[in-house]
This record gives C-alpha cells, structure tokens and sequence, in this order.
C-alpha cells in the first residue's frame, strides 16, 4: 500500500482498524479542541461506530456530524440500528449533545440532506420523535 504523505489523524478506537485496513499508521485524534484548529472541537459521538465523531466549529456555529446523524428529508434521524455498531449507544450520543446546548445553527451529515438554519432545534427534535414514538 501506498505512504501516506500526509498525517492521518484517527481517534484511539478506531487506529487499529484504520491501519490494519490501509497499512497507514495513525496519529491520535483528541476530543475536544483540535490542536492545530482550537476553535473547532471534536465531538465523541460513539454509536455507528466505536470512534464515530462530529466537529463543531464553534465560531461559524457549524456541526459537522458524519455518520453521527443522518438526514431523513426535513427530519434529522439517529443512524437506523441496523446501520449502528451500537443503536442505544448512537441514541445517547445525541443525548449528550442536546445536552451540551450548543449553538448550532448548521449541520452537514454524510448521509442525506445538510440542514442550513435552526440546526440544534432539529437535533432536538430527533429526542422529541422518539419520545412520540415510545422509541
């Protein structure tokens, strides 16, 4: 396999398995501030997979959620279980998040349509859904 020329940055539970898969070796991704970009944080958001993660740019008020949360048309949707390593899991994370009461305005997922305004009051609203559907 080809070197990477560039650093490749993984958090600690997913390394292993990067490495293994592309013979690239891995630095550490840290939660929380990232060192070389302090006003963006890295989110632990474990559920999908083990070392699923979001970023958070705190001064453009933009959640970079991955494979964190998907986009179900105006919806935003925990990732299905069947798509999830760890669905209760998954399901906590966006708790933790709600919880954190962050200014997000944006969210862009892997998955589906990104959301351009009102961005932490749709997260909410995947706890809200849930809760309707005794989920």
């Amino acid at each position: 396999m080809a070197e990477a020329s560039m650093p490749v940055y993984a958090p600690s539970t997913e390394r292993e398995r990067i490495k293994a898969m592309t013979g690239i070796p891995t630095l550490d991704l840290p939660i929380g501030p990232l060192p070389m970009l302090p006003d963006v944080e890295v989110i632990a958001m474990p559920g999908h997979t083990p070392g699923t993660v979001a970023f958070f740019w705190h001064s453009r008020r933009v959640l970079i959620a991955g494979d964190a949360i998907y986009s179900a048309g105006r919806h935003l949707i925990v990732p299905p279980a069947y798509l999830c390593d760890e669905y209760a899991l998954a399901c906590r994370s966006v708790e933790a998040l709600v919880a954190r009461d962050l200014p997000i305005e944006v969210v862009l997922v892997a998955h589906g349509e990104d959301v351009f305004e009102n961005g932490m009051y749709r997260i909410r609203r995947i706890l809200e859904t849930k809760r309707d559907n005794n989920g």
